[in-house]
């Protein structure tokens, strides 16, 4: 949820707060160790073989929704029965992840139990939403 999915572009963008946050994930700047960022980086991970839910707020002020929305294209471009997108309207990056959250409950929960019916069990989706 709220992914930086593309870690050099988040680099470059200075994601979070401070705008340290990559490289203080990868321990090092993509000039220091592109090879690693490569294999850390869904967006060079391309293209995607499981189900994947992406799901961000469009006021997400630590990770740029254009961030989002760019993988999410990508991703989806290279398998679009595998990914499903939910953008939340008024969240923040913390309301994506917050079971106890509006957003969770609303848009999260009922897209994975879609994504559990569609690629799993229903009767596993079916006790996602009870």
């Amino acid at each position: 949820a709220a992914p930086v999915a593309d870690l050099v572009k988040g680099f470059e963008m200075k994601v979070s707060d401070e705008g340290d946050a990559v490289e203080l994930y990868m321990k090092q700047s993509p000039a220091e160790g592109l090879e690693e960022y490569r294999k850390a980086s869904p967006a060079a991970l391309l293209p995607v073989t499981f189900p994947l839910l992406l799901a961000f707020g469009d006021a997400d002020a630590d990770v740029p929704p254009a961030l989002v929305r760019s993988y999410a294209e990508q991703a989806t471009a290279s398998a679009p029965e595998m990914v499903t997108t939910v953008e939340i309207p008024g969240a923040d990056h913390f309301h994506i992840v917050n079971a106890d959250s509006e957003a969770w409950r609303q848009a999260v929960v009922p897209a994975l139990a879609k994504i559990v019916g569609v690629h799993f069990d229903a009767r596993a989706a079916a006790s996602l939403m009870s």
